[in-house]
């Protein structure tokens, strides 16, 4: 057919993860507007999933169905409780037990194992912005899925290629520390009694991975239980392509919730530096993951995805130097 055809010359998807305001529509224009002049247009697929919440009202999406099976409902997601956007961290849908980090491994495993649909696959990149760089940071530290070919020799053996997946995380109000230590008066420590008692799931998902938490989510706890647990996954986690990207000018006070709040930073551009600087501390010098300052821009996905920096951490190679063709 001639989307298959279109397909074959695909050699880079680009995945864009929407933020709070769930505008898939407005992150795929700014995904589109961020691939380098230099490369053909017919080279690089731009996808961006919506994350539906009940008030996000009827989807007419048409879908063929073997042996008169129904579809599958239309997966939506609880936009207040326990927290606003439960689908950036992995939350089941409110009508099923898919999680959104479920649906985020089923379109990358389409993309990167689907080897008669883009024989010329490449890379990957999975790109979200606030709520969505909460998204693509916590579901690339917990995802086992078989795409991620690093992990998996046995389907790198299988398509006879290897498809890099990188991830960007640009911007998010909060992030999973690896440990239960938090910057306290310029060190980092693990907070005292007090600070604790005041705010005592600081280091529960999705703020950490310490077990129980007002937040339930199976897939975070299936995932641990596949890595073989804490340890193997932070272990996992640095040998996984990941660039954070942070606004230079993102310095609005953020007041949430207290495990963001009390123990992450005053605003977003604080959080990233401080979450990178104990990822420094974690893996020291075997550290994978790299982080960008992006100058001149505040809290504005298309501008931090069309600024030098952004076209860097998307479309850059693994020592952050420009491609120039593709």
């Amino acid at each position: 057919s001639e989307t298959l055809s279109r397909h074959a010359t695909v050699r880079v998807a680009l995945i864009m993860i929407h933020g709070s305001g769930r505008n898939a529509d407005d992150y795929i224009c700014c995904g589109v507007s961020s691939i380098p002049k230099e490369f053909s247009s017919t080279s690089v697929l731009v996808v961006a999933p919506r994350f539906l919440a009940p008030r996000d009202g009827p989807v007419n999406i048409r879908a063929t169905m073997r042996n008169g099976q129904h579809p599958p409902p239309i997966l939506r997601w609880n936009e207040t409780d326990p927290i606003p956007h439960t689908w950036r961290y992995g939350a089941n849908a409110m009508n099923s037990e898919i999680s959104s980090y479920d649906a985020m491994d089923t379109l990358l495993e389409r993309l990167v194992l689907g080897n008669d649909r883009f024989p010329l696959l490449e890379r990957v990149i999975v790109a979200g912005h606030s709520a969505g760089g909460q998204f693509t940071h916590r579901w690339s530290l917990t995802s086992s899925s078989p795409a991620w070919t690093r992990d998996n020799t046995k389907y790198t053996s299988m398509l006879q290629r290897q498809v890099l997946i990188r991830v960007v995380v640009a911007n998010p109000r909060s992030f999973c520390y690896l440990d239960g230590r938090r910057f306290v008066n310029g060190s980092l420590a693990l907070p005292d009694n007090a600070a604790i008692s005041a705010c005592p799931g600081y280091n529960t998902w999705e703020w950490g991975l310490d077990s129980g938490g007002r937040l339930p989510t199976p897939y975070k706890d299936r995932a641990l239980y596949i890595v073989g647990g804490k340890k193997q996954m932070i272990e996992r986690y640095n040998s996984r392509d990941v660039v954070y990207l942070a606004g230079a000018l993102d310095v609005e006070p953020v007041r949430s919730e207290c495990e963001d709040d009390d123990f992450q930073g005053p605003n977003r551009r604080e959080r990233s530096k401080r979450f990178f600087e104990t990822l420094n501390e974690i893996y020291g010098v075997k550290i994978h993951h790299r982080r960008l300052l992006v100058s001149g821009v505040p809290h504005d996905h298309c501008l931090m995805f069309q600024s030098a920096e952004g076209r860097i951490a998307l479309f850059g190679n693994d020592r952050g130097v420009a491609i120039t063709h593709l």
